[in-house]
Order: C-alpha cells, then sequence, then structure tokens
C-alpha cells in the first residue's frame, strides 16, 4: 500500500491531466463537474466501501489485530473508491457524449453542413479527450488494481484452503472471503460498464450514417467519427500486462481452480 502512495504521488500530474479530460469532455461550457454526478459517482462506492470496512474492523476485533488491520482497511478502501468513483465518472462521460450524439441524431435534418461538422467534430475531440484519460487512469491506478488481483488470488486460496483442510466455524469462512472479493466484482464491473457505454457511441453513429444521403458531406464527418471511435475506444490495462474487462473474473477463478488443484494434490502427498 505504501507503494502504491508513492506511485500515486509520483503520477500526481497524470491524475491532475486526467480529472481535466473527463471535466471537458463531460460538460464542454464548463471545466468542473456538475454537482449531480460527482454525487452520483461517490455516493455508491462509498457505501459499499464502507460496508467492507465495517466488515475488516470486525474480523479484526476477532481476530485481536485491530491496529494493523484498521490501517490497511482505510488505505485500501479510500483507493479502491477512488477508482470506482472515477470510474462511474467516466461511464457518465461517455453517456453525455452519447446523448449529444443522440440529439444530433434527431436534428440532423435542421442543421446545415457546417452546423452537423462541428458538432460531430467536438464529438471526436470530446472521445479523444476520454482516450487520454483512460490512459492517465491506467498509469495510476494500474498497480492498485494489479495488487489488488493479486490478494484476491492469495487470499482465496488460503479461504479455500481453511475451507477444505481445517474446522473452522463457518461464520469464519462467510466473513473472511466476501471484503475483497465484493471490491474486485464492483470495480471490475465498473471497468465493464465504462467500455459497454463507450461502445454505444459506434451504433448511434452507424444509425445515424444509415439515414444520411450517399456521398453527403454529413454522411463523411460521420464515417471520421466512428473511425475516431474505433482508434480511440477506451482500453484498460493492468500495468501494459493484460486487459480488464468481465471476463477478467474468469480469468481469476481459472487461476485459483488451478492452484487448488496443485495445492489438494501437494497435500494428498
Amino acid at each position: 500500500m505504501f507503494l502504491t502512495y508513492a506511485r500515486n504521488v509520483i503520477n500526481s500530474r497524470c491524475f491532475s491531466s486526467m480529472l481535466e479530460d473527463v471535466c471537458s469532455a463531460y460538460n464542454f461550457d464548463s471545466n468542473i463537474i456538475s454537482a449531480k454526478i460527482r454525487y452520483k459517482a461517490w455516493a455508491i462506492p462509498m457505501g459499499l466501501q464502507l460496508f467492507n470496512m465495517i466488515i475488516c474492523l470486525c474480523i479484526a476485533v476477532v481476530t485481536q489485530s485491530l491496529k494493523v488491520t484498521t490501517v490497511i482497511t482505510i488505505s485500501s478502501t479510500s483507493v479502491y473508491a477512488t477508482m470506482i468513483a472515477l470510474l462511474l465518472c467516466f461511464k457518465q462521460t461517455y453517456k453525455n457524449i452519447n446523448r449529444r450524439l443522440e440529439k444530433i441524431n434527431v436534428s440532423q435534418n435542421g442543421l446545415d453542413d457546417s452546423e452537423f461538422t462541428r458538432r460531430m467534430t467536438l464529438q471526436g475531440v470530446y472521445y479523444k479527450k476520454m482516450k487520454s484519460a483512460v490512459h492517465c487512469f491506467n498509469k495510476f491506478f494500474g498497480f492498485s488494481i494489479f495488487l489488488l488481483l493479486g490478494s484476491i488470488i492469495f487470499s482465496a486460496l488460503g479461504w479455500l484452503s481453511l475451507v477444505i483442510f481445517s474446522d473452522t466455524p463457518f461464520l469464519v469462512h462467510v466473513t473472511v472471503m466476501p471484503v475483497n472479493v465484493l471490491t474486485s466484482i464492483t470495480i471490475i464491473f465498473c471497468y465493464d460498464s465504462v467500455l459497454e457505454e463507450a461502445e454505444r457511441s459506434i451504433f448511434i453513429s452507424l444509425t445515424l450514417f444509415e439515414k444520411l444521403p450517399w456521398k453527403s458531406p454529413k454522411r463523411k464527418e460521420v464515417s471520421a467519427f466512428m473511425e475516431i471511435c474505433k482508434e480511440y475506444a477506451p482500453v484498460f490495462t493492468v500495468l501494459g500486462l493484460f486487459r480488464i474487462n468481465r471476463t477478467t473474473m474468469l480469468g481469476l477463478v481459472n487461476i485459483i481452480s488451478t492452484y487448488l488443484i496443485v495445492l489438494i494434490q501437494s497435500r494428498k502427498t
């Protein structure tokens, strides 16, 4: 966790750049994210993380290691809550971009070529800014998510070993593991929701593209924007090693089950 904070301090300028890109893409009339999205972004993750923290503190009382567990819990909670909040901001920003595209789709007959070109060009600029913001997010939080996924694997193996090879009470079985699992699942689904919202831009643009006359200037602008969507599609990675999406959970299950089989076989021998 201390290594995570050290990396975050070093990359603080990248974090500021990410916020600036998200703000400008979300609301082109202002550099400040509206209060509505800010409250939405923080309310849900903070509630989940507060629930996680209470469970961790209860476990700490039982195991009589309150001080150490409290520090670790509060530190990790702040990092993961920030990640979830920013991912929700990304999703809302892509959703706002799609709303503008839908408005262009509805009013395209009443727009002249110059105004249509201006709006589609702005949409392309916003999409590029979001790609830059995602890149900064990967750079800033990549090490944190790497540690989280690693802790999930090791804690899952430890928990399964506890269930299989010991007579620990059932209460411990149902309280130890869900803390990290809930956090990781929440973050992974937030990643996936951002990707799904970004993909909608292509489908909306394709609908608009099919409505426009063949070889018209408007059709060319929409085609150019779709190329931008494909080229600057958001990609979430962990230190550049692998991508994060919904299938990441299946990968974790595969890794855990493989090592569990090895663990059981070594136990028998």
